[in-house]
């Protein structure tokens, strides 16, 4: 004997008597929906460091439908930017004056013995986390580094 619910053996039986057949009703269940394309991709280009979620809170949709969209439709991916120095075209010039410097100096002080310290960095910049840092893109060669400012310490 079977063990089902006899509520869902009438409800096929009454089914089957009024239709005919026990299939779905034409026009019920999840409706078909198209994903544009052409409104994500715009979206992509224009703030490609943009995340899906705030993507998925912009359209209204599903989280998950914006990520198969980016990932099947548009084929991009998305990386974590990698984090790097800031060397703009003063910071560059600097370096060269100064090294120019050093080296006449110790051209002129010979004998004096230079400790040169390997003290970190400290940062200038707000607290960073990589994880939520992230670029959709092609190629990770795409990405563009994130910037980051660091000065010595003061001795």
């Amino acid at each position: 004997m079977l063990q089902h619910v006899l509520a869902t053996i009438y409800r096929v039986k009454n089914q089957y008597h009024a239709r005919g057949d026990v299939s779905r009703a034409p026009g019920t269940g999840q409706k078909r929906r198209i994903r544009d394309t052409a409104f994500l991709e715009a979206e992509v280009t224009d703030k490609p460091d943009k995340s899906m979620r705030e993507i998925t809170k912009e359209v209204g949709t599903d989280e998950k439908t914006i990520r198969k969209a980016v990932h099947e439709d548009l084929g991009l991916k998305s990386y974590v930017r990698r984090q790097r120095q800031l060397l703009t075209t003063t910071n560059k010039a600097n370096r060269v004056a100064r090294c120019k410097l050093l080296v006449n100096w110790m051209k002129a002080h010979g004998s004096t013995i230079q400790i040169f310290s390997d003290k970190k960095a400290w940062t200038v910049d707000r607290a960073r986390n990589a994880q939520n840092d992230r670029w959709l893109a092609f190629d990770p060669s795409d990405v563009p580094p994130s910037p980051r400012l660091s000065t010595q310490p003061l001795s």
